[in-house]
């Protein structure tokens, strides 16, 4: 088996990378849009995670956002 680190983020930041508030990431996280651990009292954002929820979404956007052909 490889082991591989997992790297836990702080709400700031995710909420950096996202660029967005810090209250906006705990709102994402507590509504389950953004995937989250909690450790007691904290709240940490696994880095894979966050980016493979990034690429995900995009995708996601990307094909929403096409317009049809006319």
């Amino acid at each position: 088996m490889a082991h591989t680190e997992l790297r836990l983020l702080t709400a700031e930041e995710v909420a950096r990378i996202l660029r967005v508030s810090k209250a906006r990431v705990y709102e994402l996280a507590r509504r389950g849009i953004i995937p989250s651990v909690r450790l007691g009292y904290q709240v940490r954002f696994s880095e894979a995670a966050l980016r493979e929820w990034i690429a995900r979404s995009a995708s996601e956007s990307a094909y929403t956002c096409q317009r049809p052909n006319r």
